[in-house]
Order: C-alpha cells, then sequence, then structure tokens
C-alpha cells in the first residue's frame, strides 16, 4: 500500500513541476502579447489636435561689412564737351559716386567732383548753374548730372546708328578683326544689345565684304552670335594669312582651264587662242626691259660699262674749283682790257 500511494504523489510532483516550467516560460510571452495589444489599441485610436507650433523668427540678417577700400578709384578723364563722348563719361561719373560715395558723404562733395571732371568748355557752359548750387540751391549731384544730360545728351544717337546700320559695309581690303568693333560699336549704339542672336548676325552677315562671305558659305556655323563671330573671325584669319603668303611668293590666281567629264584639259579653241595673240598689235606687246648698267655710257668719262656713279675717273673736286676760278679770272682781265680800249677811243676823239 505504500508503493501504491508514493506513485500518484510522485506523478503530481512531476505535474506540478511542469506547469510551474510553463508557466515560468510562457508568462513573459503574455507580458509581450499585452503590450503588443495595447500598442495596437494605442495606434487605432485617434490622434489628439496638433499643438501650433509658432514660427521662430528668422536671425537677422548680418550687417555688411564695412568697406576696408580707403583709397579713391580713379575719377574719369575730363569732359571736353564733345556730345559723342558724353555717354561714357557720364556712365563712368555715376559709377565712380555710387562706388566711392562713402568717401565723399556730403552732396556737396560729390557736387565738387563733377564740376571738377569738366574740362573748360563745359564748365563755362555750366558756371552760372554750378555757382547757384543748383535750381534749388541745394547743390544736389543727381540734378547736376540731369542738367549735363539736358545739354549734351543727343536723343537721335540710337535712330542715326540704326541708319549707319543698315549702309555699313566692310571694305574689300579691310580686315574683318578691324571691321569687327567699327559694326560693335554702331550695333551698341542702335540699341542692338537686346536683339535676338539671329537678328544680330543678320546684319553683320550683310556688313561683310564679298570675299569673306563666299568664304563662309561652306562652313557650318553656329546659331549662336558669339560662337558665329568668332567663327567668321578664324576663317577670316585663314584668308589673310593664305593672301600674305601668296604675296611673299609673287604667286598669281592662274586661270582654271575647263575640263570634260573625265577630267581633262579641252583642248578645243586653244589654236584660235594662240591666232588670237599672234594677231595682237605691237601696242599691246609688253615694253621692252630697260638696258643694265653693263650696256650704258658713263657721261663722264664716256666709257660703257659701268656708270658714273662707279666711275674710276672721278674728277677732283679741289682741281674743278681751281679751274673755276681761273676762268673767272680770265673773264675779269678781258673786261678790263674791254674796258681800257674804250677809254683809249674817247680819248683820241678830244
Amino acid at each position: 500500500m505504500a508503493g501504491i500511494d508514493a506513485e500518484p504523489s510522485q506523478e503530481a510532483w512531476l505535474r506540478a513541476q511542469i506547469e510551474e516550467g510553463i508557466n515560468t516560460t510562457v508568462q513573459p510571452l503574455q507580458v509581450q502579447i499585452a503590450e503588443i495589444h495595447r500598442l495596437l489599441q494605442a495606434a487605432r485610436s485617434p490622434l489628439p489636435p496638433a499643438t501650433p507650433v509658432e514660427p521662430t523668427a528668422a536671425p537677422p540678417p548680418a550687417a555688411a561689412p564695412s568697406s576696408l577700400r580707403t583709397r579713391p578709384l580713379p575719377s574719369p578723364p575730363k569732359f571736353s564737351g564733345k556730345r559723342n563722348e558724353y555717354p561714357a563719361w557720364q556712365r563712368q561719373m555715376r559709377d565712380k559716386l555710387h562706388l566711392d560715395g562713402h568717401l565723399y558723404p556730403s552732396a556737396r562733395e560729390q557736387w565738387y567732383l563733377i564740376g571738377s571732371c569738366l574740362d573748360a568748355a563745359p564748365k563755362k557752359v555750366t558756371e552760372t548753374f554750378y555757382e547757384a548750387g543748383g535750381h534749388d540751391g541745394e547743390y544736389n549731384p543727381a540734378l547736376f548730372l540731369e542738367y549735363l544730360d539736358s545739354i549734351y545728351h543727343d536723343p537721335n544717337v540710337a535712330a542715326r546708328a540704326s541708319a549707319a546700320l543698315r549702309t555699313l559695309r566692310q571694305r574689300d581690303e579691310q580686315s574683318f578683326a578691324y571691321f569687327l568693333p567699327q559694326f560693335e560699336q554702331t550695333l551698341a549704339q542702335a540699341g542692338g544689345g537686346a536683339w535676338a542672336d539671329s537678328a544680330k548676325i543678320t546684319f553683320l552677315e550683310g556688313a561683310l565684304n564679298s570675299q569673306l562671305r563666299r568664304q563662309l558659305v561652306s562652313v557650318q556655323m553656329p546659331l549662336e552670335y558669339k560662337g558665329w563671330v568668332l567663327r567668321a573671325q578664324e576663317v577670316s584669319s585663314r584668308l589673310e594669312g593664305l593672301a600674305r603668303t601668296q604675296r611673299y611668293r609673287g604667286e598669281r590666281p592662274s586661270r582654271r582651264l575647263a575640263q570634260d567629264d573625265e577630267g581633262d584639259t579641252r583642248m578645243t579653241g586653244m589654236n584660235k587662242l594662240g591666232e588670237r595673240n599672234k594677231g595682237r598689235s605691237s601696242e599691246h606687246a609688253a615694253p621692252a626691259r630697260r638696258p643694265g648698267p653693263e650696256t650704258r655710257q658713263c657721261y663722264n668719262c664716256q666709257e660703257v660699262g659701268h656708270l658714273a656713279a662707279r666711275c674710276p675717273r672721278t674728277r677732283n673736286p679741289r682741281a674743278a674749283r681751281t679751274r673755276k676760278e681761273r676762268d673767272r679770272c680770265e673773264e675779269d682781265e678781258e673786261e678790263l682790257d674791254r674796258g681800257s680800249e674804250v677809254d683809249d677811243s674817247s680819248s683820241e676823239k678830244e
């Protein structure tokens, strides 16, 4: 009986051990599952309204560092009073006031700066306005420049430049490098800086001479104005180099003879050409060559074969001078003899 009672107790102990082990293993898993369920419930619940966040004020921009330049820029050259020079001088004067304004803080200093850049003729024209400090007496430099604009600014520059741009042509012997600045200046005066590239190319191509235009026909030209100008400069440079080489070698463009379909030179008409050349009159013949020094006669010694400049029998200048003096003395003696004869004849008559 004791053995039978021991078996159930042992079995109960094993069962208790198994349950304890299962609980020990499963309990952490249950805790994790519960935490996951809680997180899922929290994720499914509606979100609370977001609290508006006030934007943070942007930091103020850093103050520009003060200019370290203490020396003024060079002043514009003095304006001479010519209207064609005024636009460039006016732009330089405005840039001077803008860049060096901190060195001339008062309006009176800038007023003086403008007046100091005027030559004698413009100073004489603006003398009354300058001494009065302007119409309001405030010495406003902007009003001073406006006053100069009313006198020297030409409102018809663009119209004249547009008319000149239509008639501007490159001379046959003029280099493209020398013609381009003239074209660019006329284009700028006509306001062509803002034109489309195609319009600028059209005006430039129409202004080129016929020789350069023929060379550009077989060249792939860019559509941009800047690239078009660079390509034209390259072709013009090569063309001018070829012309210089031909002049140096003394070459002349030879007449190209006609050829047939197989590339052979056609001989038809060659006899007629020879007969035509034979029938030319002596008037069209080439002039005879002048004789060389070896066939000329020296006027000093009358010998043939050299010139008087290289004559070995050059006269002695001292001997020639002595001979002239002797001839002069003989002439004086003859005059004295004639005078004495006249005196003798007059005395005999008396």
